[in-house]
């Protein structure tokens, strides 16, 4: 039946009326499987047990076979779902396989064989009873769990909603409430600690919050937006290239991206250079690409790095002091221990001789 169930899956799926053929071949297979029970229940049964030889159950063989073949067949299908109760049949059928394999040898009731094979058998009976109560076990965490996450999408749901029902609210009500946005969207922009500006490839800065203007050293934003993005760095950025021409290709990539971050030497209006954290980010504003550029000063953090970078220098100096005198100490040890020996006395420094012991054995290996 395990063979005849995929078989008959096929020829179902291959029929044009799929219902039809379905109870077609269902009703075939019963036939067939009522006529094989009647026959074997009035038919003698020929022998099917021979202790003489190696197979003493040639039919317990051929099931195993067909086992396996069933196996074969559905293995692929069950192992890909990845659940309990897929491996739990394949558990079975793999029992059933043993089973099978260890009744055809036995040549009587009751014996290693019969016992074995009987106790795989009752195995297989319950592997797929445990892989159900397991299976069932699962899908209800899984149904509760997805019980849960449809309350709280609900709950996001009546948030949203509420949330949509503000916001329409907020779109039909007049021009004095639609100003009051904009003022919060400024007071926003102008509170923000990092230095932020609008810029254009073509016209430059046009607009810009307080902390530009505290960051460059302006007198006012105005002071600031006459200005060209290469006018507020230096001639030359750390690299070598020139500060305009690289900053325009700094900017055609985030147009072209949609965003661009990288370190840069920023200028202030007094001519002192900082370096800086830059975040481009490309927008459209009133019909027109636009840049908003975040610029943060990492001054300190640059000056911590070069701290760091200086004590690992000295501790790398000091180390190297260090180890030339261990080794004019070891050297000056070794000299001792060869007067010694010039003068028929014992060596004083034995660790030295294990050292060069040590270096001898290692040279001649």
């Amino acid at each position: 039946m395990i063979i005849a169930a995929p078989i008959l899956r096929y020829m179902t799926k291959q029929a044009e009326n799929i219902k039809r053929e379905a109870i077609v071949y269902s009703s075939l297979a019963l036939m067939l499987g009522s006529g094989l029970t009647v026959l074997a229940l009035t038919i003698g049964l020929p022998q099917f047990i021979y202790p003489d030889r190696l197979i003493s159950r040639p039919v317990d063989f051929v099931s195993a076979i067909l086992f396996i073949v069933a196996f074969a067949m559905i293995f692929k299908k069950f192992w890909h779902r990845r659940d309990i109760f897929s491996g739990s049949l394949l558990i079975c059928i793999l029992l059933n396989i043993g089973g099978q394999i260890y009744m055809s040898f036995s040549k009587q009731l009751f014996d290693i064989f019969f016992d074995i094979a009987h106790f795989a058998n009752i195995l297989s009976y319950c592997a797929p009873v445990l892989g159900i109560a397991i299976q069932s076990l699962q899908e209800m965490r899984i149904s509760q769990r997805e019980s849960l996450r449809s309350q709280q999408a609900n709950q996001q749901l009546v948030a949203s909603e509420q949330q949509l029902k503000a916001t329409n609210q907020q779109l039909i009500s007049n021009e004095e409430e639609r100003k009051q946005s904009e003022l919060k969207f400024r007071t926003l922009y102008e509170s923000s600690g990092d230095a932020i500006m609008l810029v254009t490839a073509d016209e430059g800065f046009f607009d810009c919050n307080d902390a530009t203007v505290r960051l460059f050293g302006c007198k006012s934003k105005e002071e600031f937006c006459s200005k060209h993005p290469s006018e507020v760095s230096p001639a030359t950025q750390p690299c070598g290239r020139d500060s305009m021409t690289l900053a325009n290709e700094r900017m055609a990539t985030a147009v072209k991206q949609g965003s661009n971050s990288f370190e840069w030497v920023h200028q202030k209006i007094d001519g002192s250079d900082f370096p800086a954290d830059v975040l481009l980010n490309a927008m459209e504003l009133d019909g027109k690409k636009v840049l908003q550029a975040v610029v943060r000063d990492i001054t300190e953090r640059k000056q911590v790095e070069d701290r760091i970078k200086s004590v690992m220098a000295k501790t790398e100096r000091m180390n190297k002091l260090m180890m030339g005198r261990e080794m004019r100490v070891i050297e000056m040890k070794r000299e001792v221990n060869a007067l010694l020996a010039e003068l028929g006395r014992q060596p004083q420094y034995k660790s030295v001789l294990k050292d060069e012991t040590v270096v001898l054995s290692d040279k001649a290996e």
